[in-house]
């Protein structure tokens, strides 16, 4: 605590006043980053464009928000995190295969599939997770390579109009 506040330039009494703990700041840091990819996702959805040319913008979004956050989606805080929404989510719900996925991400992504009637019989929760889980792969294979991420990302949303 006494690294962060030195480097925001604020005593650390201060910064206890906000945030008990590391754990506590992280949470609050982790989501609001969330909060801002969705309300990012949100503006692209409610384009007059195209379905495809949606998810193709979602899906490059959440790639560059990804890349630009890697260090706080992957440390244990993050992963610890999205398990705490996991365990509160409605029991209901399939618990995704995706460490950290965000549900509401899915359901976004899953209801461009749906509205652009990809396939007829596709399993639009299916593509969604198997879209989102991609840009994991893709990092896991070579994440410095962002041009054929992106394009690869692409050529998969491609696919499904094949």
């Amino acid at each position: 605590m006494r690294r962060i506040a030195a480097k925001c330039g604020i005593a650390l009494g201060t910064l206890y006043n906000y945030y008990s703990n590391k754990r506590e700041l992280f949470n609050q840091v982790y989501r609001t980053a969330l909060s801002q990819t969705h309300q990012q996702v949100d503006q692209i959805i409610q384009q007059d464009i195209p379905p495809k040319e949606r998810l193709i913008q979602v899906l490059e979004l959440i790639y560059c928000e990804t890349i630009s956050k890697i260090p706080l989606w992957t440390s244990k805080y993050a992963l610890d995190l999205s398990d705490q929404f996991l365990e509160q989510s409605d029991s209901s719900e399939p618990e995704p295969e995706i460490p950290g996925l965000d549900i509401n991400l899915v359901h976004k992504v899953e209801h461009l599939i749906d509205e652009a009637k990809v396939r007829e019989g596709s399993d639009s929760s299916r593509l969604a997770r198997t879209l989102l889980d991609s840009i994991s792969v893709c990092f896991g294979v070579d994440h410095k390579a962002h041009e054929q991420n992106k394009a690869y990302l692409l050529w998969l949303v491609e696919c499904l109009w094949k």
